[in-house]
C-alpha cells in the first residue's frame, strides 16, 4: 500500500525511520512536504495542527504533550476527523478520548560516525523558563552548548559532535521526549534526562542516566562523559517496529 507521510524538520529523522520499519511491512512509504485535500492516499501526519491541508485519509501521529497550547479545539477536530491516531505516550492515550489509537513510539537509526566530538554536553530545543532555569542551575557545574531553532542537517552535524544530550522537561511532569532521546541515540550521543512518571522510563533505564537535582546532573554528566558508547538499542527500535506492524493493520 502507498502511503504519504507529512513531517515538518525537527520530526524528520524519525519519519524516516517509520518510512524504514513500513517498507520491512511491504507498504511504500514516501515522505512529503506539502498534502493536496484532495488526495485519497493514506497519509500519517506528523504535527497535524501546522499541517497545510488535510488529506482524504489520514493518521495523526500525536507528538505533543497533553494539554499542551497545541490541544486547542481546532486541533481537537483534526483528530476526530482522522482514522486513527498514533501517539507516543500511553498517558496521553489514556486521558484523551480518541477513537482509535496506538501507541507507537518512535525507532533508532544508528549512525555511522567519524570524527571528532568536540562538544562535550548540549541541551537542543525550544527554551521556557522551566528550563533556562534548570540549565542555569546545571552550568554551575558544567558548560553546556544550547542549541535553538536549529533543524535537519545543521542539526545532526551537532549531535555528530556531541558527548552528552541533556533531556530536559518544557513541561513539570512531562512524558519522555522520546523523539529528542531516540535521535540523540542514534547519533551516538549519551543521554542525561530529568526523569518521568510514566511507562516509557522503565524501557530507557539501560540507555539513559536518570536524575532529578542538578547536583546529581553534574554527576550523572561525569559518568557519562567516562563511559563509551555501548548500549545496546535493539531492543528499542524493536519495540517501536512492533508498535508499527501492530498499527498500520
Amino acid at each position: 500500500m502507498k502511503i504519504k507521510i507529512y513531517a515538518r524538520s525537527h520530526v524528520l529523522f524519525a519519519a524516516k525511520i517509520l518510512a524504514n520499519h513500513l517498507r520491512k511491512l511491504y507498504h511504500e512509504p514516501s515522505i512529503v512536504s506539502d498534502i493536496d485535500p484532495n488526495d485519497v492516499t493514506l497519509h500519517i501526519i506528523y504535527c497535524a495542527f501546522v499541517a497545510p491541508a488535510l488529506p482524504k485519509n489520514y493518521i495523526v501521529y500525536q507528538t505533543e504533550v497533553l494539554n499542551s497550547k497545541w490541544f486547542t479545539k481546532d486541533y481537537q477536530h483534526i483528530l476526530d476527523g482522522a482514522l486513527a491516531i498514533w501517539d507516543y505516550d500511553a498517558r496521553n492515550v489514556l486521558h484523551m478520548p480518541y477513537k482509535s489509537h496506538s501507541v507507537v513510539p518512535p525507532g533508532i537509526n544508528p549512525q555511522s560516525i567519524d570524527g571528532n566530538r568536540d562538544i562535550d554536553v548540549m541541551h537542543y530545543g525550544s527554551i521556557n523558563e522551566r528550563r533556562r532555569n534548570l540549565l542555569n542551575e546545571v552550568q554551575d557545574y558544567c558548560c553546556i552548548k544550547i542549541i535553538e531553532d536549529v533543524y535537519g542537517e545543521d542539526m545532526y552535524a551537532l549531535l555528530k559532535r556531541a558527548k552528552v544530550v541533556l533531556n530536559l522537561h518544557y513541561y513539570p511532569n512531562a512524558p519522555l521526549a522520546v523523539f529528542r532521546i531516540h535521535e540523540a541515540l542514534s547519533y551516538g550521543c549519551s543521554v542525561v534526562s530529568e526523569p518521568t512518571n510514566d511507562v516509557a522510563q522503565k524501557f530507557h533505564n539501560d540507555v539513559v542516566y536518570f536524575t532529578e537535582s542538578a547536583f546529581d546532573f553534574k554527576t550523572c554528566i561525569e559518568k557519562a562523559l567516562d563511559r563509551s558508547f555501548d548500549y545496546d538499542l535493539t531492543a528499542l527500535d524493536d519495540y517501536s517496529f512492533n508498535a508499527v506492524k501492530v498499527a498500520i493493520r
